[in-house]
Protein backbone atom coordinates (compact mmCIF):
# COMPACT_ATOMS: atom_id res chain seq x y z
CA UNK A 1 0.00 0.00 0.00
CA UNK A 2 2.63 2.44 0.79
CA UNK A 3 4.25 1.48 -2.29
CA UNK A 4 1.30 2.54 -4.32
CA UNK A 5 0.75 5.35 -2.57
CA UNK A 6 4.48 6.65 -2.77
CA UNK A 7 3.88 6.07 -6.74
CA UNK A 8 1.40 7.54 -7.34
CA UNK A 9 2.17 10.80 -5.73
CA UNK A 10 5.45 10.74 -7.73
CA UNK A 11 3.04 10.02 -10.97
CA UNK A 12 1.26 13.66 -9.60
CA UNK A 13 4.56 15.58 -9.34
CA UNK A 14 3.71 15.94 -5.12
CA UNK A 15 6.58 16.18 -3.46
CA UNK A 16 7.08 13.88 -0.48
CA UNK A 17 9.25 14.42 2.84
CA UNK A 18 10.48 11.57 4.72
CA UNK A 19 12.55 11.60 7.86
CA UNK A 20 14.68 8.82 9.03
CA UNK A 21 17.60 8.26 11.58
CA UNK A 22 19.68 6.16 8.62
CA UNK A 23 20.19 6.58 5.24
CA UNK A 24 17.92 4.43 2.75
CA UNK A 25 20.44 2.03 1.84
CA UNK A 26 20.36 1.38 5.96
CA UNK A 27 16.56 0.70 6.21
CA UNK A 28 16.01 -2.88 7.71
CA UNK A 29 12.54 -4.50 6.78
CA UNK A 30 11.85 -2.34 3.88
CA UNK A 31 11.54 -3.73 0.64
CA UNK A 32 14.18 -2.88 -2.13
CA UNK A 33 11.72 -1.39 -4.39
CA UNK A 34 10.89 1.76 -1.78
CA UNK A 35 14.57 1.45 -0.70
CA UNK A 36 15.16 2.15 -4.30
CA UNK A 37 12.59 4.85 -5.15
CA UNK A 38 13.91 6.70 -1.51
CA UNK A 39 17.59 6.54 -3.14
CA UNK A 40 16.51 8.59 -6.28
CA UNK A 41 14.91 11.18 -4.16
CA UNK A 42 17.17 14.36 -2.81
CA UNK A 43 18.93 12.77 0.70
CA UNK A 44 20.29 15.12 3.19
CA UNK A 45 21.91 14.41 6.42
CA UNK A 46 20.74 16.88 9.19
CA UNK A 47 24.00 18.08 11.17
CA UNK A 48 23.30 19.36 14.81
CA UNK A 49 22.07 23.20 15.67
CA UNK A 50 25.06 25.37 15.65
CA UNK A 51 25.13 27.80 18.51
CA UNK A 52 23.20 30.36 17.25
CA UNK A 53 20.32 28.22 15.64
CA UNK A 54 20.14 26.56 19.52
CA UNK A 55 20.16 29.98 21.75
CA UNK A 56 17.26 30.91 18.82
CA UNK A 57 15.19 28.07 19.78
CA UNK A 58 15.78 29.00 23.52
CA UNK A 59 14.35 32.13 23.43
CA UNK A 60 11.67 31.53 21.41
CA UNK A 61 10.76 28.62 23.63
CA UNK A 62 11.22 30.63 27.02
CA UNK A 63 8.73 33.45 25.88
CA UNK A 64 6.29 31.28 24.57
CA UNK A 65 6.67 29.76 28.38
CA UNK A 66 5.55 32.74 30.23
CA UNK A 67 9.14 32.58 32.21
CA UNK A 68 11.12 35.90 32.44
CA UNK A 69 14.55 33.79 31.97
CA UNK A 70 17.65 35.94 31.24
CA UNK A 71 20.05 35.84 28.17
CA UNK A 72 22.86 34.36 30.79
CA UNK A 73 20.76 31.39 31.46
CA UNK A 74 19.91 30.28 28.21
CA UNK A 75 23.37 31.02 26.80
CA UNK A 76 24.90 28.68 29.55
CA UNK A 77 21.92 25.55 28.17
CA UNK A 78 22.96 26.30 24.84
CA UNK A 79 26.72 25.96 25.28
CA UNK A 80 26.04 22.66 27.40
CA UNK A 81 23.20 21.11 26.16
CA UNK A 82 24.24 20.39 22.09
CA UNK A 83 22.97 17.32 21.47
CA UNK A 84 19.62 17.77 19.93
CA UNK A 85 16.77 20.21 20.22
CA UNK A 86 14.31 18.00 22.10
CA UNK A 87 17.33 17.47 25.01
CA UNK A 88 17.47 21.60 25.16
CA UNK A 89 13.36 21.75 25.55
CA UNK A 90 13.57 19.40 28.21
CA UNK A 91 16.05 21.55 29.95
CA UNK A 92 13.53 24.67 29.51
CA UNK A 93 11.08 22.42 31.00
CA UNK A 94 12.61 21.62 33.52
CA UNK A 95 13.91 24.87 34.63
CA UNK A 96 10.41 25.94 34.06
CA UNK A 97 8.53 23.96 36.13
CA UNK A 98 10.91 24.36 38.60
CA UNK A 99 9.95 27.93 38.59
CA UNK A 100 6.62 27.19 39.16
CA UNK A 101 7.08 24.99 41.97
CA UNK A 102 9.64 27.63 43.35
CA UNK A 103 8.55 31.00 42.71
CA UNK A 104 10.95 32.66 45.14
CA UNK A 105 13.55 31.07 44.16
CA UNK A 106 16.76 33.16 42.52
CA UNK A 107 17.57 32.18 39.16
CA UNK A 108 21.42 32.14 38.81
CA UNK A 109 23.94 29.81 36.89
CA UNK A 110 24.71 28.04 40.08
CA UNK A 111 21.61 27.01 40.23
CA UNK A 112 20.41 26.14 36.76
CA UNK A 113 24.01 23.72 36.61
CA UNK A 114 22.45 21.95 39.90
CA UNK A 115 19.25 21.44 38.03
CA UNK A 116 20.32 20.44 34.69
CA UNK A 117 23.68 18.35 36.05
CA UNK A 118 22.48 15.12 35.05
CA UNK A 119 21.47 16.38 31.08
CA UNK A 120 24.99 18.23 31.09
CA UNK A 121 27.58 15.26 32.65
CA UNK A 122 25.28 13.09 30.14
CA UNK A 123 26.15 15.80 26.65
CA UNK A 124 29.83 15.71 28.02
CA UNK A 125 30.08 11.73 28.39
CA UNK A 126 28.12 11.49 24.70
CA UNK A 127 30.49 14.37 23.36
CA UNK A 128 33.53 12.72 24.45
CA UNK A 129 33.15 9.20 22.88
CA UNK A 130 35.93 8.06 20.26
CA UNK A 131 36.38 5.67 17.78
CA UNK A 132 39.20 4.71 19.92
CA UNK A 133 37.49 4.97 23.52
CA UNK A 134 34.79 2.39 21.79
CA UNK A 135 37.39 0.07 20.29
CA UNK A 136 39.04 0.30 23.59
CA UNK A 137 36.03 -0.75 25.62
CA UNK A 138 34.69 -3.75 22.92
CA UNK A 139 38.31 -5.40 22.51
CA UNK A 140 38.16 -5.34 26.35
CA UNK A 141 34.65 -6.90 26.86
CA UNK A 142 35.43 -9.37 23.62
CA UNK A 143 38.99 -10.21 25.42
CA UNK A 144 40.50 -8.76 21.71
CA UNK A 145 43.32 -6.61 20.87
CA UNK A 146 42.77 -3.15 19.28
CA UNK A 147 45.37 -4.60 16.50
CA UNK A 148 42.80 -7.29 16.41
CA UNK A 149 39.95 -5.20 15.78
CA UNK A 150 41.72 -3.72 12.80
CA UNK A 151 43.31 -6.69 11.25
CA UNK A 152 41.65 -8.47 8.12
CA UNK A 153 41.38 -11.73 9.54
CA UNK A 154 37.45 -12.62 9.59
CA UNK A 155 37.82 -15.25 12.17
CA UNK A 156 34.65 -15.44 14.27
CA UNK A 157 36.56 -14.69 17.05
CA UNK A 158 37.44 -11.20 15.83
CA UNK A 159 34.01 -11.04 13.36
CA UNK A 160 32.12 -10.15 16.10
CA UNK A 161 33.50 -8.05 18.07
CA UNK A 162 34.85 -5.92 15.07
CA UNK A 163 30.98 -5.18 14.02
CA UNK A 164 30.16 -4.29 17.30
CA UNK A 165 32.66 -1.70 17.34
CA UNK A 166 31.53 -0.83 13.99
CA UNK A 167 28.42 -0.27 14.89
CA UNK A 168 28.44 1.46 18.38
CA UNK A 169 31.49 3.93 16.36
CA UNK A 170 28.64 4.59 14.37
CA UNK A 171 25.76 5.19 16.22
CA UNK A 172 27.45 6.51 19.67
CA UNK A 173 30.03 8.93 17.61
CA UNK A 174 29.41 12.03 15.14
CA UNK A 175 31.87 9.35 12.89
CA UNK A 176 30.67 8.37 9.17
CA UNK A 177 30.59 4.56 8.90
CA UNK A 178 33.64 4.57 6.95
Amino acid sequence: EFFNTFSALLLFQKQIVMTSDVAPRNLQGVEERLISRFSGGMVVEIELPSYETRLAILKSKALSCGHDISIDILNFIATNIKSHVRAMEGALRRLTISLDLNPGIPLTIEYVRALLKDLIEEELTVNSLTIEGVMQTVAKFYNVTIDDLRAEKRTQTLVTPRQMAMYLSRRLTSNTLQ
